[in-house]
């Protein structure tokens, strides 16, 4: 039975079926192949996880359409579902994973629903910044690799559906300032990281330097200039 394989593999029987499905020019997606994708979303193991994730992913981009429709029409609800289900301070790859299947979303939509996919995918985007009240320590540890990932993704789609974003941002102001904050304080952030990093070099440098003088041979206190002569 498939639904009893592919899981103690970390996905790749799951990556195999994947590439048979989009490779393939006539197959029928059964019930059973898509329960198999639903099981394997309960793995334990991170590496099965993310895998599924990427899957999913690549059956979105699917040039079957009929196919890439039904994925997308089961799984967006569950991958929806999925992100309440994680912090983002432990679990932010799983995250990563499923914010990039609605960004895939929102490439391949028909455009006369992109403003609609849109209303949910860049609100989806901006929440999983912080707030302005939590604490620069926060913000520069735990989860940086999702920030630094949410606003470099929205500052490549902003240029793409400039019209969708000015649309959002003007009705949820709130959102607009959320991610204004963000972008600062990572600029602020990187900023603190750059001059950090260069007062360290010029420490350790002046240190050495120091070190170096301290170990040089000292000049007697007198000298016997009673042999000199001159040239």
């Amino acid at each position: 039975m498939m639904i009893n394989k592919g899981f103690s593999d970390n996905g790749h029987f799951v990556q195999c079926l994947t590439s048979l499905i989009i490779n393939s020019t006539s197959i029928d997606l059964t019930d059973e192949c898509i329960d198999f994708y639903r099981t394997a979303l309960n793995d334990e193991k991170t590496e099965t996880h993310i895998r599924i994730y990427q899957c999913i992913n690549q059956l979105f981009q699917c040039t079957n359409i009929p196919i890439r429709n039904q994925f997308i029409q089961i799984f967006t609800p569950i991958l929806l579902n999925e992100l309440k289900k994680y912090n983002e301070d432990q679990q932010q790859e799983y995250i990563i994973e499923i914010l990039k299947c609605f960004e895939t979303l929102l490439t391949i939509v028909d455009s006369t629903l992109r403003i609609r996919l849109a209303s949910l995918i860049i609100p989806l985007f901006i929440n999983f910044l912080p707030d302005s009240t939590v604490s620069a320590q926060k913000f520069n540890q735990q989860n940086l690799r999702l920030i630094s990932y949410i606003i470099e993704r929205i500052q490549y789609l902003i240029p793409i559906y400039s019209n969708e974003f000015r649309i959002i941002l003007q009705t949820l102001p709130d959102l607009r300032t959320k991610l204004e904050n963000a972008i600062r304080r990572q600029q602020q952030f990187k900023q603190q990281q750059k001059d950090e990093k260069e007062s360290n070099y010029i420490s350790k440098h002046y240190n050495l330097s120091m070190n170096t003088s301290s170990q040089a041979p000292s000049l007697p206190l007198r000298i016997d200039f009673s042999n000199f002569k001159s040239s």
